[in-house]
């Protein structure tokens, strides 16, 4: 494995693995923000399933090599570039916790993803020739 795959799987997982602490102490804070009778499990299980796929993806394209899975995660990046941009005002009502995780977080998934398209990466995504 190409050493940017590496640096590819180590920041991406451990930015996944933030998110997951990150989510899981600022659950009563989640659940107070949203006005439904069963928002503790929504979020649950909304938070289950990002994380899940987030990490089924992570794997596919560090593990599997499959080049798609790079492409969603960039995809799903810059779509929360534009949430984090558009919730901005909302994001500062937050904890200073909060704002740090996903300052880092968000840090962390542009070098992951700058590690997965760069330098010794391109020849690990590349279908295999027979």
């Amino acid at each position: 494995m190409p050493s940017n795959v590496r640096s590819f799987l180590g920041l991406a997982l451990l930015a996944l693995a933030i998110s997951i602490v990150a989510a899981v102490i600022g659950f009563d804070e989640a659940v107070a923000m949203v006005p439904m009778p069963n928002a503790a499990t929504v979020i649950m299980i909304a938070d289950v399933v990002v994380f899940a796929i987030s990490f089924a993806l992570i794997a596919a394209a560090g593990w599997g090599r499959q080049n798609w899975a790079r492409w969603v995660i960039l995809i799903f990046f810059l779509v929360e570039l534009a949430s984090l941009a558009m919730s901005f005002p909302k994001l500062m009502t937050m904890s200073s916790f909060q704002i740090g995780t996903a300052v880092i977080t968000t840090l962390m998934k542009a070098a992951a993803l700058f590690f997965a398209f760069t330098g010794n990466a391109k020849e690990w995504f590349q279908p295999k020739r027979v």
